[in-house]
């Protein structure tokens, strides 16, 4: 038995009130309806897709467990057209990306060579200068490359969810590298000129390359025409909250009642089950909800000692199966950041109308 995710697996990631004015492009994996092409939310930018990225390891409409688009790593890819670049010639700018995977890119390379690595966001261009990109090295490093130079930290193909963002300023010429809000180093490079008049891509190193695909998940893609601060950014694309299980000590399960256990944790982008046993009846059923104190359930007839309800239910789920009940969880990625909910079994025995409760399994949804 299975929660479907809600059709929106991505909610709006920034308030209007909290986005800076100078955000050009947010291009959020949420809105992709699985054809061609993918429109940002600031003025409808499109990214046009090759190969077929999906949806999680599903297709598309089908509810997933992944943090976005799926790219396969053989041609996977979404174009943005030089026409439709809202940082072309802009002389300060920032890129940031919500990535997962568990797989490295291609070479190690670096310096006058970055561009020959594989791009999570690529705006290599040949022989034009200032040209740039936020990629990913043989060795799981991240790395970011402008013009003729490039930065490189981290281990980031651990499965896990990250950002990766660089800032770039003319005046000054500085390059500063981000992985996870967190500055990891910086170079000069393209004082006095405005950055490259070109196309650029998702999942590759250049608009229209074939070669060097990214396999993985994006999430997000979001450009900025200022040095922006990329930390607050990272905080409001992720999820601080850490995932919990526990259980209530102010619901203890009655006399001889089932007991509430977890499978997994309930991260966001994932699936995780509560299981219920023994059930002993042939009536029994999981309610999820807010937890109260608990209400006796004697006026039902008759019970075990210390059976009550301890939940306001939002939603229940008639057991699957017996004598062990499960219900399977996916979490959509970011909607439910934080929320914290409660759940409790009950077994209707059958036999001298006995009621029986579970302690109730407290759970809170993060990273």
């Amino acid at each position: 038995m299975k929660i479907a995710a809600p059709a929106s697996f991505l909610a709006p990631l920034l308030l209007a009130a909290t986005v800076p004015a100078q955000l050009v492009a947010n291009w959020v994996a949420d809105d992709w309806t699985g054809t061609s092409p993918w429109l940002d939310r600031v003025s409808g930018i499109p990214a046009v897709a090759r190969g077929n990225p999906t949806w999680g390891t599903t297709p598309m409409g089908v509810p997933s467990t992944g943090i976005g688009l799926t790219f396969n790593g053989a041609g996977d890819a979404f174009d943005i057209s030089s026409a439709n670049n809202p940082v072309s010639g802009a002389v300060k700018f920032t890129a940031i990306a919500l990535f997962r995977t568990t797989t490295p890119g291609i070479n190690n390379n670096t310096g006058t060579n970055w561009w020959n690595t594989t791009g999570i966001v690529g705006a290599e261009i040949v022989g034009i200068p200032n040209d740039w990109g936020l990629k990913l090295l043989a060795d799981s490093r991240a790395q970011c490359g402008f013009r003729d130079n490039s930065a490189q930290a981290g281990n980031v193909t651990d499965g896990l969810v990250h950002t990766t963002a660089l800032t770039w300023d003319s005046v000054s010429g500085l390059v500063s590298f981000y992985i996870d809000g967190e500055f990891q180093s910086s170079f000069n490079q393209g004082q006095g000129v405005g950055v490259a008049v070109g196309g650029f891509a998702f999942g590759t190193f250049e608009e229209g390359g074939t070669s060097a695909y990214f396999t993985g998940e994006i999430g997000v893609v979001q450009l900025y025409a200022s040095v922006t601060d990329v930390a607050q950014l990272h905080q409001t694309l992720t999820c601080p909250t850490a995932a919990t299980t526990t259980l209530s000590t102010g619901c203890p399960a009655s006399q001889n009642g089932p007991q509430i256990s977890f499978t997994g944790v309930p991260r966001l982008g994932q699936s995780f089950s509560i299981e219920g046993a023994p059930l002993l009846g042939n009536v029994c059923a999981m309610l999820l909800g807010v937890e109260v104190p608990p209400i006796p359930l004697a006026p039902l007839g008759v019970v075990e000692p210390g059976a009550a309800l301890c939940l306001i239910q939002i939603a229940s789920f008639p057991c699957s199966s017996v004598p062990t009940g499960s219900v399977s969880l996916l979490i959509p990625w970011n909607t439910m950041c934080g929320l914290t909910l409660d759940a409790q079994w009950f077994d209707y025995q059958g036999s001298g109308l006995e009621f029986s409760t579970s302690a109730v399994g407290k759970f809170t949804i993060g990273l």
